[in-house]
């Protein structure tokens, strides 16, 4: 612990782009996986301003799930641009598990200041 990605899905190539390439005919989707379950579909869990970032190749499939996360709670989904920045979203995930460990509890999430 705390797991390690795995090298294969890392920096050249994500489990998103795996999956899409598995699948040609699906319009997949990277998000909600900087987060805890809970915060997934219920993001007034944490008080004040927090991100969701979402990823894909497919613009229509991105609008059917930026309006599935404004039926979670999500208002302004940050939009990443294609599938291929769902590898550092992959990438975060050591860094989430490290914080869960320092914070001790999985109640937090991302917040990108904007200037």
């Amino acid at each position: 612990m705390p797991p390690t990605l795995v090298p294969e899905l890392s920096n050249t190539t994500s489990a998103g782009e795996q999956l899409q390439r598995a699948l040609p005919d699906a319009r997949v989707v990277k998000t909600l996986n900087t987060m805890n379950h809970k915060l997934m579909v219920e993001p007034y869990l944490i008080d004040g301003a927090h991100d969701v970032f979402l990823c894909g190749d497919h613009a229509d499939a991105k609008s059917a799930v930026i309006a599935m996360l404004a039926e979670f709670g999500w208002s302004d989904p940050t939009d990443l641009g294609p599938l291929a920045a769902a590898r550092g979203l992959e990438g975060m995930m050591s860094f989430w598990l490290r914080m869960w460990g320092v914070v001790k509890s999985a109640n937090f999430n991302y917040w990108i200041v904007r200037g």
